[in-house]
This record gives C-alpha cells, sequence and structure tokens, in this order.
C-alpha cells in the first residue's frame, strides 16, 4: 500500500487478514478502524512497510479487535521485554488502538505488541 492509501485498499488488507484467521471477525468495521489510521501515522513519521510486514500487523489488530469485544486481555508481559520499544511506535500504537477500544485506557500490554510491528517499520 502507498500513502495514498484508499478505501479499497483497506477493505482489500481486511479481506487477506479474514481470509488467514482460523475463525473470521463477524464484521470487519473496528478493523477497518484501525487500518484507516496506519498510513497516515506512518506517512507522518516517514515509515514505511512492506506487504508482509502490514499483514502482520493487520493480523494482530484483527486479534485485538476480537479481544476488546469480548473482554479478554492479553496476558501481562514483563515491561524489561519491551525496553527497547521506541516511544514513538507506543504512540502511533495508541493511535492504532484508540478507534476499537471498548473502554478508557488502552491495556499496555496491547500496545506494547502492536508498537513492536510499528519499530519493524520504522528500521525497515
Amino acid at each position: 500500500m502507498s500513502s495514498d492509501t484508499t478505501s479499497a485498499d483497506v477493505a482489500a488488507l481486511a479481506e487477506q487478514v479474514q481470509e488467514r484467521l482460523p475463525e473470521p471477525l463477524p464484521d470487519v468495521t473496528e478493523l477497518w478502524k484501525a487500518l484507516e489510521v496506519l498510513q497516515p501515522g506512518l506517512d507522518a513519521r516517514g515509515w514505511r512497510m512492506n506487504d508482509t510486514q502490514r499483514l502482520a500487523l493487520a493480523t494482530h489488530l484483527a486479534a485485538a479487535v476480537r479481544r476488546f469485544g469480548s473482554g479478554e486481555e492479553v496476558a501481562a508481559i514483563d515491561p524489561v521485554f519491551f525496553a527497547e520499544v521506541s516511544d514513538d511506535a507506543m504512540a502511533l500504537a495508541g493511535e492504532l488502538l484508540a478507534p476499537i477500544q471498548k473502554t478508557p485506557d488502552i491495556q499496555v500490554e496491547e500496545k506494547f505488541l502492536v508498537a513492536v510491528h510499528l519499530d519493524a517499520a520504522q528500521i525497515s
């Protein structure tokens, strides 16, 4: 996807994710909300993701949509594992998760898992 991401690009990526999930999301609207934030967030930071990175992140976002919908949380993760995750990646992770979260606060572990994907884009 280029920086001129369209609704068709978001729909195509969401469809790719749905095809790979063991149990597809019943409604991809929430996933679309997060994916619509992705390219502008990457562009603002001068980061690029290849198609494989983008699909991996989108698949994780689909899992987050499912967890947010069910109230499930990611198991606690020792923050030492994420010491190398950049503040910019954490900020963009928060931006991606904000449109789909069901509670006022995003679980830090959820943000860490998304941020790892984003740091890969930062160093690409």
